[in-house]
């Protein structure tokens, strides 16, 4: 039997010196996600993203790295709390990131 994956809760609130309707764009336009989204040394293809911005919805892509890119980590997000222009919620997972493994 395999163990089970570990799970961990990262719980992010920030504040942005930009308006809402914009920061909110940025996380529902899937050309503006591929344009910023990923730590350094990653990129997300456009053609990766797949948005389906609505409570029970989901975001996907793939981050890939820029160096290696057969290194690549896969994000699925579903969004709990969908308020257009304002506010988004949701649980994301995301494999391939050795520093955030269990």
């Amino acid at each position: 039997m395999a163990a089970a994956p570990a799970t961990e809760e990262l719980h992010l609130t920030r504040d942005f010196a930009a308006p809402r309707e914009r920061l909110y764009e940025a996380f529902t336009d899937p050309d503006q996600i591929a344009a910023w989204f990923g730590p350094v040394g990653f990129s997300v293809p456009r053609d990766s993203v797949d948005l389906d911005v609505r409570e029970g919805g989901h975001q996907r892509f793939t981050m890939v790295n820029d160096e290696d890119p057969s290194w690549t980590s896969p994000v699925d997000a579903t969004f709990t709390t969908v308020v257009p222009g304002e506010l988004l919620e949701g649980a994301e997972e995301f494999e391939g990131v050795p520093q955030m493994q269990g």
